[in-house]
């Protein structure tokens, strides 16, 4: 059996932040979501534990990465992070899925025993491809 200090990961969290989402669905379910998320501690978020990466997807010119892997490592300056971001700077009109995946594709790891990707999206994208991601 595994140790809560054994998980250690990269994960890296793709966010639609496209208009679609909207403010109320952003204070109300998804900051809230994800700072539950960050201080679980099955998770062990921590500069020993995982590492969480942020990138956030809208317009094309809104599509970036927000936090890189591992620049903030504690729960509790995550947790701080997230709540004060803003909807406002960071929502766009459009869905870039494949923008996201392809600054996804580029970001550097550390060596760890898991590497996972999260992707939020409200179910319309602007990403041309064979998979339907509703």
């Amino acid at each position: 059996m595994y140790a809560i200090s054994d998980c250690v990961k990269d994960i890296l969290i793709l966010w639609d932040n496209s208009r679609s989402v909207g403010l109320s669905a952003f204070q109300d379910s998804v900051i809230p979501f994800l700072k539950n998320f960050v201080n679980s501690a099955r998770l062990n978020v921590g500069s020993d534990g995982t590492h969480i990466g942020i990138i956030t997807f809208s317009s094309p010119g809104r599509t970036h990465t927000l936090l890189k892997i591992g620049d903030i490592t504690s729960p509790e300056q995550l947790t701080s992070y997230l709540d004060n971001l803003n909807y406002k700077e960071l929502s766009g009109g459009s869905t870039t899925t494949g923008k996201a995946f392809e600054i996804a594709n580029s970001v550097s790891i550390m060596i760890v025993i898991m590497i996972m990707i999260v992707i939020m999206i409200d179910c319309d994208h602007d990403y041309d491809c064979d998979y339907d991601y509703r």
